[in-house]
């Protein structure tokens, strides 16, 4: 250790003296800094380890520390060093016990343990106890795989005959038995082999015990077996067990230093040392410096308490300052955000227009919702963003992340929200807010919690499921009316990307229009085309110039996709509307019917919906009467006698309700399957079709 000399001493007291003043001027920035004001240390604080002395904030025993700077003094080859203790947690009990009742054994094992994140059962530090006149199993790993068992076993002579040879303070098989775990678990529970138990015994000994404990903590007693409910009820049934931790950011050190944002030894003096049970890392201070190396000055030599407290300051006022700083920079963007994105209009707007419903949301509602938009809460991609499940004020939500919308149509954008947000149709995912504190608008919308029509076809094709025809026809009407009401708007919203995959479906089936907002697209020409192959009307690809009929197109091709069962795009690059027409034209259409729809007592239906289908991708003047028409058509009696069956698809349960709710319907007996014919069945279904 450096010697001070008095020269030193004397430069010290002038440079305590200064700091003590800035500390006092600076005290209240340093308490906000911090969070709240610790309370003063005990006036019998140890202040040392071995040769490493140690300040407040810093301190061995309780009340001497500032919550999260506790320490541990230990004995190692080098002398005694300060140390981050390991976390201790009570842990419950086994037991299994003679039941006087029903004259058998009663197992009172307790539910599987599960560690938090980045903690892992010690493998050094625990044991697994088991009592006598039993044999215990462990099983310990992670949550999804308990990869590792052990067993001990423990006897104390025939029944119980044995008891003088027990011995307090030993475990090695008579009395108790030990056993140890390997390394990197997070989870672990414990079970008895009901072959063995004590119902012989029970005069001596009516409880055995298991449980994972610190090994430390565990001394036998041979009271322990001749009253057996002793250790079970040490503590009210329960004991310390130890847990590692690590940080997991990382792997190990070599991954974690690649990432200098995350690297958690941010202390000059500090080392990284992998972490020896399981992935992650821990950090030391390295040779000849001590205390914290989680914290930028953490890892202090041993000059003085005087350099200690002072480099604590200095640190605590850097991370201040560089908060300030960060904060006030994102305030600032946030706010040019906001004005960028017509914020300030849209305040007024909604002055004008009273209450409209309408929610502004605050950027860090937004990031704590979505947990800084983590991959995990990706519910959805669409050609205009990425929709976020999240959950606001107890309301789940879908947070839509929008692609950067033009300046120069900020005005159109902010018109197009307050039109919006009063929209209320059963058919359409409703606007409740949004957020214009970002580089892109954020906007919020219902949470619709199952599946898109793009998916239900998806397992229709596939057959993991049955669709009806009634079903299909009222989901396309539900779309259509939701269409129709977006264009009868005071200013009309054109969609541009009407496709299944923007179809939302309820639990009961009902079709909920989503994945708008984010655009501001009207009449004006493009400069790029805005929707999805096979969808696309051919008129809008010659000027990009989005209308109305360009959505009716759109809305065609799903019906027809609905009524075939096929893709809009083949292998062959060859559209479904081209193929559709072609069959309507030469009388093959039954051909391209997806046959799990098509019977003779449908047969009407399915034509009338096929000239529908066809005239909605040739004649837009016809859509209004072709929207009242399929709602007729998917209620009709020829329809209704096949009601749809309850859906369950990747763990979601469809539950349609349809008008007609007879219990049956051909497609789920056993003797006949809708959609099996014969030739001659085929050829006088395309005849009919035909007319």
């Amino acid at each position: 250790m450096q010697r001070v000399g008095k020269k030193d001493c004397d430069a010290l007291d002038k440079l305590l003296e200064k700091l003590m003043k800035l500390m006092e001027q600076n005290r209240l920035a340093v308490l906000l800094a911090v969070g709240a004001s610790p309370p003063p240390p005990r006036s019998n604080c140890s202040t040392a380890c071995g040769d490493v002395k140690i300040s407040y904030p810093f301190g061995f025993e309780a009340g001497c520390s500032w919550p999260g700077f506790e320490l541990v003094c230990r004995d190692t080859i080098e002398g005694k060093k300060p140390f981050l203790p390991p976390a201790r947690v009570w842990n419950n009990i086994s037991s299994y016990c003679y039941d006087s009742v029903t004259k058998g054994m009663t197992n009172e094992s307790s539910d599987t343990v599960y560690l938090p994140e980045a903690h892992r059962l010690s493998d050094t530090e625990n044991k697994f106890i088991v009592g006598c006149y039993t044999v215990a199993y462990i099983a310990a790993g992670d949550r999804e795989d308990m990869r590792y068992a052990s067993a001990c076993s423990a006897f104390c002579g025939p029944k119980g005959n044995n008891l003088t040879s027990l011995m307090d303070g030993a475990c090695s098989g008579t009395g108790c038995c030990e056993a140890t775990i390997t390394e990197g678990h997070t989870s672990y529970n414990t079970m008895f082999n009901p072959d063995y138990n004590t119902t012989q015994i029970y005069n001596v000994s009516s409880c055995s015990y298991a449980v994972l404990m610190e090994s430390s903590r565990f001394s036998f007693r041979r009271s322990y077996v001749m009253n057996s409910s002793q250790f079970i009820d040490t503590n009210g049934g329960r004991v310390p067990m130890v847990v590692d931790w690590a940080v997991q950011n990382a792997s190990n050190c070599v991954e974690a230093q690649k990432d200098h944002d995350s690297y958690a030894c941010i202390s000059s003096n500090s080392v990284c040392v992998n972490s020896s049970s399981g992935p992650g890392y821990i950090c030391n201070c390295t040779h000849g410096y001590q205390e914290n190396p989680y914290l930028l000055h953490g890892c202090q030599g041993l000059v003085t308490c005087v350099f200690v407290g002072l480099f604590g300051f200095l640190g605590w006022e850097v991370i201040r300052h560089r908060q300030n700083t960060k904060k006030q920079a994102l305030l600032r963007q946030t706010d040019e955000f906001f004005q960028q994105h017509g914020g300030q209009l849209l305040l007024e707007m909604m002055k004008v227009e009273g209450n409209v419903g309408f929610t502004l949301y605050e950027r860090g509602q937004i990031e704590t919702a979505t947990n800084n938009f983590d991959k995990a809460h990706i519910v959805g991609e669409g050609g205009q963003g990425t929709v976020y499940r999240a959950e606001i004020d107890g309301t789940i939500v879908a947070i839509k992340r929008c692609k950067e919308i033009d300046e120069s149509r900020k005005m159109d954008f902010v018109q197009e929200l307050v039109i919006l947000c009063r929209v209320n149709h059963p058919n359409i995912v409703k606007l409740l807010g949004c957020c214009l504190q970002f580089e892109a608008p954020m906007l919020v919308y219902e949470f619709v919690q199952n599946k898109t029509l793009h998916e239900l076809l998806d397992f229709q094709r596939n057959r993991s499921c049955h669709v009806t025809l009634g079903t299909r026809l009222r989901i396309a009407a539900e779309s259509a009316d939701a269409l129709a009401h977006l264009h009868s708007l005071p200013h009309p919203i054109l969609y541009g990307d009407v496709k299944p995959a923007n179809i939302l479906l309820t639990e009961e089936l009902v079709a909920k229009v989503s994945d708008f907002g984010c655009s501001t697209i009207d009449e004006k020409t493009q400069v790029a085309p805005k929707g999805t192959p096979g969808y696309l009307d051919p008129d809008y690809l010659l000027e990009y110039q989005l209308t109305a009929k360009n959505d009716v197109y759109s809305f065609g091709v799903i019906l027809v996709e609905l009524l075939t069962g096929k893709r809009p795009l083949s292998k062959e690059r060859k559209t479904l509307t081209s193929m559709f027409k072609e069959a309507m034209t030469d009388g093959t259409l039954i051909k391209l019917l997806d046959s799990d729809i098509v019977n003779e007592d449908n047969l009407r239906v399915i034509h009338q919906a096929a000239v529908l289908a066809s005239e909605s991708v040739l004649d837009y003047s016809r859509y209004g009467k072709a929207r009242d028409e399929l709602q007729q058509l998917a209620f009709a009696d020829e329809v209704q006698q096949y009601p749809q069956p309850p859906l369950v698809l990747a763990g979601l349960r469809f539950t349609a309700e349809m008008a007609n709710t007879r219990t049956t319907s051909s497609w789920q007996t056993d003797s006949k399957t809708t959609g099996v014919y014969s030739l001659e069945k085929k050829a006088m279904l395309s005849t009919e079709l035909a007319r």
